[in-house]
């Protein structure tokens, strides 16, 4: 080979070399920003990430009543009911001496107890199945109901039972103690309750040893469902012993309802853990509102009727406890003023349209930094414009 021809030859490797390194360069550069843009990225993520949109959300047990209300429903299926009625009854006239870990550790006896006799004597169920409908759950319920009854001498309060000839409780006496209406009161020694707690109580000992337990409504009644879609059947927590009810006794019993009750109030339907819930948070505000605590009991309301919304009865709670309390005179000066012009009666006839154009505008000024004193003269003003009108349009 000549010297020239050795000269291109190694011309050639040097320019081969510099492209495979020109090559691995930019493979590497690749590389290189590929990684930082998927490290900026997730940097980026990370920042603008909003909890519950963004990612997985880690589930927070709550600690406290206030926790619990500001969960979203969504994460109400991770809570467990009886954690959920413990924590409603915090800070009511009956639960001075509250003490949710060691409710929730009898619950945990309790449900221990009742599986321990079911096994013991699920021969019975194997040899004589018709004595129970031909249901394992049936069964189980029945060994439940006779464990919780017998065993722990758990029963409904004596003192709370009304025959059909004696005057029935007020709301303020039936609420006037958290030990019958959530179930602390329960978890005691030969604890007692109502229909109010021992249905809650079922399901939550229920829910304990894995059975497909529901909590239903109907009119000032609450009961328990043993829930297998096609094969379901009721279960009366007050009763002695064990009891199965059809639906369509509760239609009737407490207390009869209509269909466009039914169908708004999901009267006779499993609740949602979002429904029971609202079912507790109205039963607390029932309870504040027997011990007067008026603004707590609003707040119980108004709570109940975020989680359920298209509930009538919560709508009209709360709009039944803001005038008592608005009427008592507990409410905050600006929530008293919007209650005032919210219930302000316009009258008819070509003045109507100014009236409620005014009426609008103190509406407006009193949801922001406006001296309540000078919207509270301007309203005074307005009804008494208002009666003035309304006594001429009455004169001959």
């Amino acid at each position: 080979m000549s010297d020239k021809s050795r000269q291109r030859q190694r011309e050639a490797n040097k320019d081969q070399t510099l492209r495979q390194r020109r090559g691995n360069l930019v493979l590497f550069s690749c590389l290189a920003l590929c990684v930082l843009a998927g490290f900026a990225f997730f940097k980026s993520g990370q920042r603008h990430k909003k909890p519950g949109i963004a990612g997985p959300t880690v589930f927070k047990t709550p600690t406290s009543f206030a926790e619990l209300c500001a969960l979203p429903s969504e994460q109400l299926e991770q809570c467990d009911i009886a954690f959920m009625n413990l924590l409603c009854a915090e800070g009511l006239r009956g639960s001075e001496k509250l003490n949710v870990k060691e409710c929730l550790a009898r619950l945990d006896g309790i449900a221990k107890q009742v599986k321990f006799e079911t096994d013991r004597h699920y021969y019975r169920f194997r040899q004589k199945p018709d004595e129970f409908n031909q249901s394992e759950g049936y069964y189980r319920m029945m060994m439940m109901a006779t464990v919780i009854q017998q065993d722990f001498g758990i029963h409904y309060n004596p003192a709370r039972v009304r025959l059909p000839f004696e005057p029935q409780e007020t709301s303020e006496e039936f609420f006037s103690n958290s030990q019958d209406i959530f179930i602390h009161g329960l978890t005691r020694e030969k604890g007692t309750g109502t229909c109010s707690s021992m249905p809650v109580f079922f399901v939550a000992v229920g829910r304990r040893l894995g059975y497909p337990l529901k909590l239903v409504r109907a009119k000032g009644h609450l009961f328990a469902r043993w829930d297998e879609g096609q094969r379901s059947f009721n279960i009366e927590g007050t009763s002695v012993g064990f009891v199965a009810h059809p639906d369509e006794y509760y239609r009737s019993w407490p207390f009869p309802f209509t269909a466009e009750e039914e169908q708004a109030e999901s009267y006779l339907k499993p609740l949602t853990p979002a429904q029971e819930l609202a079912t507790f948070l109205s039963i607390r505000g029932q309870c504040c509102f027997a011990a007067t605590n008026w603004l707590y009991a609003l707040g119980s309301f108004s709570q109940a009727y975020n989680r359920e919304p298209q509930s009538v009865g919560n709508q009209k709670l709360f709009a039944w406890c803001e005038r008592k309390v608005f009427e008592a005179g507990a409410l905050p000066k600006r929530a008293a003023l919007q209650f005032a012009l919210r219930a302000l009666e316009l009258p008819d006839g070509p003045m109507r349209q100014q009236f409620a154009a005014r009426k609008a505008a103190l509406q407006a000024m009193n949801m922001v930094e406006v001296d309540t004193l000078q919207i509270e003269t301007d309203l005074a003003a307005l009804e008494a414009e208002i009666e003035r009108y309304k006594t001429s349009r009455k004169a001959p």
